[in-house]
């Protein structure tokens, strides 16, 4: 161990809400954070996809909260203004505002983060860690790397000998198909703002122009597949996915107008459906952990609760106690 508090360096792969939530808790205790993110911004699926003058949320689509931890952590004046209730009182939703990535953007003010930074490997060097990126090696010698990518890439990261592998290795995520329409001609008020159809391809369409914050106008929609039809449809060209889920989106809204955008996109990683059983992996004597909503459950909050227990962890093993 190198030195008192602000001495530690320390290695956090993913900018996702895992990874946002671990490093803003480090930062905080005194220690120095990197954050090293593949993607040319933050948030993981808390994601916005932006088209001209149009965003849409075709990631995550709301957040609920049932924990102390989450609760506080939108209340304080730093992220309070980027979260908003969306839907029925009674629903207990709330939306990014004025995007779903609004919150880890938030919770990256203040944070070093480097994106567009992909590391291939982790090198050990004495009591500490290098990384190797695609696009050179970080010569900095860090005292614990933290990952919060997907399980899949956690695991490809994680030291051959490292007693992590097992719980990660048990992580099983559903795929989505997810197609984002526009339409210059709205659709009738009286059809729901989001809804959840008890049979056909569809698992979720949402009127993404009514979430707080949004242009109203044009309409948007985001509309994603359930997972037992993205997997028998995984491999079908996008223009085809997308004309399938436009018929069934017409049948259940009654919506015929013709979309003047329509794009795909296709989730690998998109839900967890089988977890790892813990709350987060922290190796003190290897100084890795590992945190994600994959740890706990498919729900945003399970990211945020997993990547606070993981700083918990570290800050417990690196600075002096008294």
């Amino acid at each position: 161990m190198r030195g008192l508090v602000g001495s530690h360096q320390i290695a956090v792969i993913g900018a996702g809400m895992a990874g946002l939530t671990a490093a803003r808790d480090l930062q905080a205790a005194g220690l120095d954070v990197v954050i090293f993110e593949k993607s040319r911004g933050v948030g993981g699926r808390m994601s916005t996809r932006r088209m001209d003058a149009l965003a849409f949320d075709h990631g995550a689509q709301y957040m609920t909260v049932r924990g102390a931890y989450f609760a506080e952590l939108l209340k304080s004046s730093a992220l309070a203004d980027a979260v908003a209730p969306w839907g029925p009182k009674d629903a207990g939703r709330f939306v990014g505002t004025p995007s779903m990535n609004a919150l880890p953007r938030a919770l990256a003010a203040g944070l070093t983060v480097q994106t567009e930074r992909t590391v291939k490997a982790l090198e050990r060097v004495g009591d500490g860690w290098r990384l190797d990126c695609a696009e050179g090696r970080d010569e900095r010698l860090f005292d614990a790397v933290l990952l919060t990518a997907p399980a899949a890439q956690t695991l490809a990261l994680l030291p051959a000998d490292s007693e992590l592998r097992g719980p990660v290795e048990h992580v099983r995520y559903a795929p989505c198909w997810t197609v984002m329409l526009s339409f210059d001609t709205a659709s009738s008020a009286a059809i729901p703002d989001s809804q959840r159809p008890l049979s056909g391809p569809i698992a979720w369409a949402a009127r993404n122009s009514r979430k707080p914050g949004r242009d109203s106008s044009p309409e948007n929609w985001v509309i994603h597949a359930t997972a037992e039809w993205t997997r028998a449809h995984l491999q079908d060209p996008a223009p085809q996915v997308i004309a399938d889920l436009l018929a069934a989106f017409r049948e259940i809204t009654g919506h015929i107008a013709e979309p003047t955008i329509r794009v795909g996109h296709r989730w690998l990683y998109a839900l967890v459906e089988q977890s790892a059983g813990v709350d987060h992996l922290w190796s003190p004597a290897m100084r890795v952990g590992a945190a994600g909503d994959w740890c706990i459950g498919p729900r945003v909050e399970a990211a945020v609760e997993s990547g606070h227990a993981l700083a918990l962890s570290v800050i417990k093993t690196l600075l002096p106690k008294g």
